[in-house]
């Protein structure tokens, strides 16, 4: 069980390298939206586009309820009907931007790999509702209809009923989920997605060049911060220090930038912007190549976005969506990192020290 779990987070890095690969594919082609026929196509595994299509009418779902006024009937037939006939017409007509349908795709992806490993698990967890007890054949078909692979296996575990206790169904799918010699499993998903994005030459241990990265980092603690802070804060000031005392020789305009910021974070004791400044010289920005970027949509990855979402923002979207949407609007990058600063980064309290910290700032400074 330990291996399982351990193997599970690294496919977790490995979904978001996926995800990252098909979304660069589609719109590199200067699209900003995708449709729902070009969904059905995104990727080579079908289960995954339709869990796609699935979340987005959840979403339909949730704002059709909000559409909903007391002073009106929405549970009358005609009302009912009238609904699912725009919820058909909308289907025709789909359009999805970017960061949402990468969002959908990593979440997609997540999901057809719980239903390959233990199907019967997957369809109790995703699709028995609480407190039910009697499942009605023709509306639990209904509700799984977004389920294509091992389909089939949901009509037989009925055994002709058309109604069925929901445990004997359980127990009914286990029997012949364990009989099956043709099953959608979690081989066949790695196969089909490994024909676009290479698995590592083990494949039970599967990571992405971020977590090598990582891995690298945590075998030399005394450049990891984390690992012990208090030995490490003398040497990183030391060394942050050096490369900003020639830069501040050199060009006067950064040390007054460097100012600034050092004075919005002196609360935090070590200046951000004492990192912030000498970051981009050895950090991502150079690594790329210090290549200018028109947006910063276009630059940070679907794993990145998470990274930021979660870590940064503690997991609020909308403040994260805003915040980078703002940061596109801004013409200098002294105006932007105040910004960020005076915004978000006292509010949520940023470790100036922490490598996302670091890994914002040194994208917003190639947008300028």
């Amino acid at each position: 069980m330990e291996q399982q779990t351990e193997n599970t987070v690294d496919l977790e890095s490995y979904f978001f390298s996926v995800t990252d690969h098909f979304i660069y594919n589609f719109f590199s082609k200067e699209k900003e939206i995708i449709s729902g026929k070009e969904i059905l196509k995104l990727t080579p595994v079908k289960q995954i586009n339709v869990f796609i299509l699935e979340r987005l009418f959840e979403e339909w779902e949730k704002e059709k309820n909000n559409l909903k006024s007391r002073f009106f009937d929405y549970d009358h037939p005609e009302v009912r009907s009238l609904l699912e006939k725009l919820a058909n017409t909308l289907s025709h007509h789909i359009q999805v931007k970017q960061d949402d349908v990468a969002t959908f795709l990593y979440d997609a992806t997540v999901k057809t790999h719980e239903l390959s490993k233990d199907f019967p698990t997957f369809i109790a967890t995703h699709y028995f509702i609480k407190g039910e007890t009697l499942l009605d054949k023709e509306a639990f078909l209904k509700r799984c209809k977004y389920v294509v692979e091992n389909k089939d296996l949901l009509d037989a575990s009925f055994e002709n009923e058309d109604q069925l206790d929901k445990n004997v169904f359980l127990e009914n799918l286990q029997r012949h989920y364990a009989k099956s010699d043709e099953l959608f499993d979690k081989t066949n998903l790695l196969e089909a997605l490994s024909k676009h994005v290479a698995l590592p030459e083990k494949a039970d241990t599967i990571t992405t060049e971020t977590d090598k990265k990582e891995e690298i980092e945590e075998k030399q603690p005394e450049e990891k911060e984390t690992v012990e802070p208090e030995t490490e804060k003398p040497q990183e000031e030391a060394a942050s220090e050096k490369p900003a005392s020639k830069k501040e020789e050199g060009n006067p305009s950064e040390k007054s930038d460097k100012t600034a910021l050092h004075m919005r974070f002196q609360k935090q004791g070590t200046s951000l912007n004492d990192q912030l400044k000498s970051s981009p010289k050895k950090s991502l920005a150079d690594e790329l190549g210090k290549q200018k970027v028109n947006t910063l949509h276009s630059v940070i990855s679907v794993n990145q976005r998470f990274i930021f979402m979660n870590e940064l923002f503690e997991g609020n979207k909308k403040e994260y969506e805003e915040a980078i949407q703002n940061l596109e609007n801004f013409s200098d990058y002294e105006a932007a990192s105040n910004y960020l600063i005076d915004t978000f980064a006292q509010k949520y309290h940023w470790d100036q020290k922490e490598e996302e910290t670091e890994q914002l700032f040194s994208l917003l400074s190639r947008k300028f």
